[in-house]
């Protein structure tokens, strides 16, 4: 999976879902450390959506954890830097991680642009995300995104995604 990870909002959403005294306030964070995974989910050549949604990521994995946790889990150096490469997570982080992907990206939109850009345009959209939706539910996604970023390949649930994927595209019109 690419490491724009399907590809998610700015930090407007935090404006619009505000605060009020019965919430406890997180520290801020170093805005290096959230431009850092901003650019480690939407990659280098991300276009405006792309953007947008790996803020929307770094807004929402920072919301759920700390510092220290993202440093525990190798999405943060000693010296507050966020790694090029993508690492692989622990399952239990690696849910996490997935939980503010999703909050902020739809993976069905996200796998229909990939393959349309793949059969180079002959894959009808509509019917891969239908097919895809009935293929698979949201846990079932769900779980094949956590195999995927805790490098657990041999998953059945990432085989069941993948072969669903393939499957779709074949029959949408990818050649």
């Amino acid at each position: 999976m690419p490491v724009r990870l399907g590809a998610l909002l700015t930090g407007s959403l935090l404006v619009m879902t505000g605060c009020s005294d019965d919430e406890p306030r997180r520290p801020s964070v170093d805005p290096q450390i959230r431009d850092g995974l901003a650019h480690l989910y939407a990659g280098d050549d991300a276009v405006v959506s792309g953007a947008a949604e790996g803020e929307c990521f770094a807004d929402e994995l920072l919301a759920t954890t700390s510092v220290d946790e993202l440093r525990d889990a190798g999405l943060v150096d000693g010296s507050g830097e966020v790694p090029s490469v993508m690492p692989q997570l622990e399952p239990e982080f690696a849910e996490v991680f997935v939980d503010a992907q999703l909050a902020c990206t739809d993976l069905v939109e996200d796998s229909t642009e990939a393959q349309y850009t793949l059969s180079k345009g002959a894959l009808d959209r509509t019917a891969y995300a239908v097919c895809l939706t009935d293929a698979l539910d949201e846990a079932q996604q769900r779980s094949a995104l956590v195999a995927a970023v805790s490098g657990s390949w041999d998953d059945p649930a990432l085989a069941a995604f993948s072969e669903a994927q393939a499957r779709c595209a074949r029959e949408s019109g990818a050649r």
